[in-house]
């Protein structure tokens, strides 16, 4: 059997938040704007606020922990609020919603919609009133 060289030894990585924070969305928020050939632009996004995240994370959080609740959800053992941000895209309106995760230090987009009246009475039927 032939040798593969020497192993490299990783720095073990204790805790999520030792790497910064982080922009994370799930399979359906990216589906969504793929759907509408629009997702590019959504990344470009997302990326941007990671960037803005890692070099300033204080100013940052403290927008978006500014956006208005529109429901509560369940994640990681306990009830998070969810918060809604808004997106346009070729000139139309979107509204994302998403929940900042402390102890991993993330920030997950967990769903969109385009904008209209009903917006977020769909997003309380999703996940419950507030």
């Amino acid at each position: 059997m032939k040798g593969r060289g020497k192993k490299r030894r990783r720095k073990r990585v204790r805790h999520p938040c030792e790497l910064g924070w982080r922009v994370r969305w799930t399979k359906d928020f990216r589906q969504y704007f793929r759907r509408r050939g629009i997702w590019r632009e959504v990344r470009e996004f997302l990326k941007n606020l990671e960037r803005e995240l890692r070099r300033d994370p204080d100013s940052t959080l403290g927008k978006l922990r500014r956006e208005a609740v529109i429901a509560h959800v369940l994640s990681g053992g306990r009830e998070r609020p969810l918060r809604r941000l808004r997106l346009y895209v070729r000139g139309v309106g979107f509204r994302l919603g998403f929940i900042v995760r402390d102890d991993t230090c993330r920030v997950w987009f967990l769903l969109a919609e385009k904008r209209d009246e009903e917006t977020y009475k769909r997003f309380r039927r999703r996940f419950g009133k507030k």
